[in-house]
């Protein structure tokens, strides 16, 4: 899988329509759903290929309500997967 660094500006690098927080959570694989998107505060659990009919793709609640971010969610990443770039441009579009 091609990764992209993440930057700091993450919504501008995705063009997302309004200034977005993004961080994602890798948990290696131990899961269909292996990633965790948060973006602002909603959550979303994604498979490696999340566009595919195949895939995983799915809204899983709201930070503070649902969910609560930290290591349990596996690895912050500082690289967004590009199939996961794709995903996020498309949830926000």
């Amino acid at each position: 899988m091609d990764y992209i660094k993440i930057p700091a500006n993450v919504a501008k690098v995705l063009k997302l329509k309004a200034a977005s927080k993004v961080v994602i959570y890798d948990n290696g694989g131990e899961s269909f759903d292996r990633y965790t998107v948060i973006i602002d505060k909603d959550v979303f659990g994604m498979s490696e290929n999340p566009n595919s009919p195949q895939g995983f793709n799915q809204y899983i609640g709201e930070i503070g309500k649902d969910i609560k971010p930290g290591k349990h969610l596996g690895k912050k990443l500082s690289k967004i997967p590009k199939e996961i770039q794709k995903a996020i441009k498309k949830r926000q579009n």
